[in-house]
């Protein structure tokens, strides 16, 4: 998400044929798989119900409208109209996507009928300074989200309630559903990210080195990692995102080809 105009799209692009979207690359588990994608309009983790004016600069302000919640609404409505009974169900996303899919897993894995069904964030973990996710959301009014119920409303409207806490939630929830985080080790785009919410909002940002974001990055992963229906994969280096480029298929699972070196955490 941003509020410089200069980093801000207005218009759509297609997609690359890479990664997942690659459908003629016979070693894409998703080739056969109809993918339906929520496009990202409004900077708001896909969450958002909220006219916002944000800071652009001295004596100025940037009037942000944060409709990310109806708009994914809209896309979820369709798929239930247009597919009846799945047999194989996946919720993912990378960066703002991963956060999306983790804070709509539980509404979504609630409202469609499958046999099978699993959940990947790529690349994005809830990793914020201080207490600002907490405020992020509510500037966002992901706090008014249809994945949210009362008791979880309350709490954001509050600043005490966390991405983190909602994706536990949906784990605990759907034991026979398979949860996963793709994620690699040094990831520069968060950190980014994690410094420019720090810089923005007057927190300190402490996550000064590689070492120190990966063991926020632990601490996270320590929380999905005790339920049996929860596993990580881990990939070193700084890559952002894998899922939607041919890296995807670079790595076996001990992570050997390709110069990639991984290592899976939790239980399968």
């Amino acid at each position: 998400a941003s509020t410089n105009p200069a980093m801000c799209k207005t218009g759509i692009n297609e997609h690359p044929t890479t990664g997942i979207f690659n459908k003629t690359n016979p070693a894409n588990p998703f080739q056969n798989y109809t993918i339906v994608q929520v496009i990202y309009c409004s900077g708001d983790l896909h969450g958002g119900t909220m006219t916002h004016a944000y800071s652009s600069g001295e004596n100025s302000s940037l009037l942000a409208v944060h409709h990310g919640n109806a708009n994914t609404v809209s896309v979820i409505e369709w798929a239930r109209k247009n597919f009846d009974a799945l047999d194989t169900f996946v919720v993912t996303g990378c960066s703002a996507g991963s956060l999306g899919a983790q804070m709509w897993a539980n509404y979504l894995l609630g409202n469609f009928h499958y046999k099978n069904a699993m959940v990947l964030g790529d690349s994005y973990l809830p990793i914020f300074p201080g207490n600002k996710e907490a405020i992020l959301m509510k500037n966002f009014g992901i706090c008014h989200a249809a994945f949210l119920n009362a008791n979880q409303r309350q709490k954001c409207e509050h600043t005490n309630f966390t991405i983190t806490e909602l994706f536990m939630g949906a784990i605990e929830a759907f034991p026979h559903v398979t949860f996963a985080n793709l994620q690699s080790k040094a990831d520069g785009t968060q950190r980014h990210f994690y410094d420019a919410v720090a810089w923005t909002m007057g927190a300190e940002a402490t996550l000064d080195s590689e070492e120190a974001y990966y063991a926020e990055v632990s601490r996270v992963l320590e929380s999905y990692n005790k339920f049996p229906n929860y596993v990580t994969y881990l990939v070193d280096g700084g890559q952002h995102c894998f899922l939607p480029v041919d890296t995807v298929f670079s790595a076996n699972l001990d992570g050997t080809e390709a110069g990639c070196k991984g290592v899976k955490q939790g239980r399968e």
